[in-house]
């Protein structure tokens, strides 16, 4: 743990911070699919206690879960990320 700093109105509070590096992210989908098909993606990286957030490029909400679906309702090329954060 890496100690930081952190300020509000005059008062300093120590904040840990863990750095953590996870490695050997695996990601896939089954894409390319229809319009009003469901596209599973999948996330996968060693270790336990992994949380992992989906952005679909689409304005759609955020998704967690290392396994999630998603239908778009538009056709176009988007640009998915996943976080993985432990």
């Amino acid at each position: 743990m890496i100690p930081c700093t952190e300020w509000n109105n005059d008062q300093v509070w120590n904040v840990p911070l863990s750095l953590a590096t996870l490695t050997d992210l695996v990601v896939m989908n089954t894409s390319p699919t229809q319009l009003g098909q469901t596209t599973l993606f999948t996330a996968t990286v060693a270790g336990n206690g992994i949380s992992y957030s989906w952005n679909f490029g689409d304005g759609s909400p955020l998704s967690s879960g290392s396994n999630v679906t998603h239908t778009y309702g538009a056709t176009g090329v988007y640009t998915t990320f996943v976080t993985a954060t432990k």
